[in-house]
């Protein structure tokens, strides 16, 4: 749990200290949860201060979600080189391939424009694909290699959908729904962000080894509230590190880092 404070105190600006609490909170219930993402399913893997009451406040409460995705990007990933592409899916290029429209009616300013033309060799079908940039000194072929990265949108959209529960929140609410889809969508950069010291260990090291881990992490906290004396700490770590290993796809060493 306290990665995840730290990793969450550069958006702490953003938020009201009680509401940075209730998100820190979630984000543990959401790695550690089994089945679907719902309130209900995460009050039950919940700790102290976070029942099903605060759960509900939090998915109630209006959210920057722009400002937080951006400050958690821009602070955890971003490069100092970094750039940023427009989509280019609204772009249409006419049958003539002379007269072109892009994104005008949405972005003022000058933008840069790589046509693409596309060939199949055995039907000689064509078509066109044009990508855009507002960036002007950048080489066409820099455009393109970027661009190609774009499919990684997908696995994003695939690992909310499998892992976060982009697809499973039950509420009608338009706030509550907001919450939980954005909510979905900043666990993909939150796991990403978790796994990096885990793959520094194992470099195979994948969601659900990371949701294994913080799900046997939660079995090994309660089971160590039954004991009648708390362990030391030389065996308490050793305690967590076997549980968190359980179900566990690519196990790591002795030596890989725990919460």
């Amino acid at each position: 749990m306290t990665e995840i404070v730290a990793l969450l105190h550069t958006i702490a600006p953003l938020l009201r200290k009680t509401t940075l609490g209730q998100l820190c909170q979630v984000v543990f219930e959401v790695l550690a949860a089994s089945g679907r993402i719902t309130m209900l399913g995460l009050s039950r893997w919940t700790e102290k201060g976070g029942s099903y009451r605060t759960i509900q406040r939090l998915y109630h409460t209006l959210l920057p979600w722009n400002a937080i995705h951006w400050q958690f990007f821009r602070q955890r990933f971003l490069q100092p080189e970094g750039e940023c592409f427009i989509d280019g899916d609204e772009g249409v290029v006419s049958k003539a391939g002379k007269e072109t429209y892009g994104l005008d009616r949405f972005f003022s300013g000058l933008q840069q424009q790589v046509i693409i033309l596309k060939t199949n060799l055995v039907t000689h079908a064509q078509a066109h694909a044009i990508l855009f940039s507002t960036d002007l000194a950048q080489a066409y072929d820099h455009i393109i290699r970027l661009y190609s990265l774009r499919f990684q949108i997908e696995f994003h959209f695939r690992d909310a959908k499998q892992y976060w529960g982009l697809e499973d929140f039950m509420i009608d609410k338009a706030t509550a729904i907001t919450n939980a889809a954005n909510l979905a969508f900043f666990m993909v950069n939150v796991s990403q962000a978790l796994l990096k010291p885990f793959r520094q260990h194992q470099p195979d090291y994948s969601i659900l080894d990371l949701k294994s881990h913080y799900r046997g992490y939660r079995y090994a906290r309660e089971t160590i509230k039954l004991l009648p004396q708390k362990p030391d700490a030389h065996l308490l770590a050793h305690i967590f590190a076997q549980i968190a290993r359980l179900g566990a796809i690519h196990s790591l060493s002795q030596h890989s880092p725990t919460p």
